[in-house]
């Protein structure tokens, strides 16, 4: 009786000392796979670390920006980065920022509704208090 091995070639069966050859062979090729397969994780790993690039504070990009835009463009910047990443109800707006909202909204309400769709800015209804209180 002849059984097919893995390569489609008939054979015999083996007898228990070549068997048992066979099987320690194997186990060796097995044993040197999980091996290499455990050296490319750890490859892997070092390059995924290598290239995911520290990630900047706030802080440092402000710092970094400082050399390049001064007072109200800075502090804008700055407001926009500090509120990122923040729920709309969970923004805490200066009192700078507000008054430099004040003064778009002022200009053109229709361009600061326009703004608001791609900048994080005080809601209308905050800027009506905020106006409130600035004629008292």
């Amino acid at each position: 009786m002849s059984t097919i091995d893995a390569q489609g070639n008939h054979s015999r069966p083996k007898s228990g000392r070549k068997a048992a050859l066979d099987v320690q062979r194997l186990r060796r090729q097995l044993r040197c796979a999980r091996q290499t397969a455990a050296k490319y994780r750890v490859m892997m790993r070092q390059q995924r670390e290598q290239t995911s690039s520290r990630q900047l504070s706030v802080e440092e990009v402000i710092a970094g920006a400082a050399s390049y835009l001064q007072g109200p463009a800075l502090a804008f910047l700055s407001c926009q980065l500090r509120q990122a990443g923040r729920k709309s109800r969970g923004r805490r707006w200066s009192s700078d920022d507000k008054l430099l909202a004040l003064s778009i909204y002022n200009q053109s309400p229709s361009a600061y509704c326009f703004l608001s769709s791609y900048l994080l800015l005080p809601s209308v209804r905050s800027l009506h208090g905020l106006k409130l209180e600035v004629s008292e």
